[in-house]
Formats: structure tokens, C-alpha cells, sequence
């Protein structure tokens, strides 16, 4: 166990210094292609000449795509929350109108059940 925790400590220890990946979308396809998350091709390799997925002008391209798209689904997350609180106000008030008609006919029974009583005892 001891050799487990000191073999596992030394690996990470060596790969701390390792530089992490771009944080954009990027997928490199099996023709060596580099591809924005919406699928738009961002680098193809031209003569043998492999696309480098650090390039920087990559990188930005790769974000304007994401940021994009990330603007996107946020404008359709609005849309959708707008949508489902017009849908609930539109429930609420159909709710609040059936219970008003319950009530008032529930109201109007009783009233002629109240005067059919009063009837039968005069």
C-alpha cells in the first residue's frame, strides 16, 4: 500500500507541470482536421502539413465559435423560461376561473336550496 500511495504521489508530481489543453471545443478527425464544436472545420492539413490544435489563431476562432453558441443557448433557455411562465400564468388564470365558476354555482345551489327551505317553512 505504501508503494502504491509513494508510486501514485511521484506520477502526479510529474505530470503537475504538464500545460492543460485548450478549454475550447476542439476535435482533430481522423484526416487530421481541426474541428470547432459545431462542426466547422477550423484547420485542414495542406501537404503534408499537420494542423497545430495550440495555433492561437485556432484557439480564438475556437472561442468566438463557443461563445457563439454559447450565446445561443442562452438566448434559447430565456426563450423557453419566458414561454413556460406565460404557460403557467395562462393555467393559473384558467384555474382561478373554473374555481370562481365552482364557487359561484356552488353559491347559487345553496342560495335555492336556502329559499326552498325557507319556502317549506312558511
Amino acid at each position: 500500500m505504501k508503494n502504491l500511495i509513494t508510486s501514485t504521489a511521484i506520477a502526479s508530481l510529474a505530470l503537475m507541470p504538464l500545460a492543460p489543453l485548450p478549454a475550447f471545443a476542439q476535435v482533430l478527425d481522423d484526416k487530421g482536421q481541426i474541428l470547432a464544436a459545431d462542426g466547422t472545420v477550423l484547420c485542414a492539413p495542406l501537404d503534408g502539413v499537420v494542423c497545430d490544435i495550440l495555433n492561437e489563431d485556432i484557439i480564438a476562432a475556437a472561442k468566438v465559435i463557443q461563445d457563439r453558441m454559447d450565446a445561443e443557448a442562452a438566448a434559447q433557455a430565456a426563450a423557453d423560461a419566458a414561454a413556460q411562465a406565460e404557460a403557467d400564468a395562462a393555467k393559473a388564470a384558467a384555474d382561478a376561473a373554473a374555481q370562481a365558476e365552482a364557487d359561484a354555482a356552488k353559491a347559487a345551489v345553496d342560495a335555492a336550496a336556502q329559499a326552498e327551505a325557507e319556502a317549506a317553512k312558511a
